[in-house]
């Protein structure tokens, strides 16, 4: 186990990449991985940051339209994106 920092949760905005420094400058473990990042920068460059910052992966949020207020149609359509998405958040090594 490790300590892990996800900005988010704690009700502050941060990008990935000020979250991986704060997690750095305060002795975290690792970090939960942003998708978007990772979706726009790839899996290599993500583990690239996080090597160099001496951080693990930890957690990832995926975008699935779950809620009661989503349509079936939104439900199915977000379905189609979580292969491809824990794929990459498998390559990041988020377990």
């Amino acid at each position: 186990m490790f300590k892990n920092l996800n900005c988010g949760a704690l009700g502050q905005k941060a990008s990935f990449e000020e979250t991986v420094a704060l997690a750095r400058e305060f002795g975290f473990g690792g970090v939960d991985i942003d998708l978007g990042y990772a979706q726009e920068k790839g899996a290599q460059a993500v583990k690239d940051l996080l090597a160099k910052n001496n951080l693990k992966p930890g957690g990832i949020g995926f975008n699935l339209a779950f809620r009661e207020k989503d349509s079936d149609q939104a439900w199915a359509d977000s379905l189609a994106s979580i292969a491809k998405d824990a794929k990459l958040a498998a390559q990041i090594g988020v377990t």
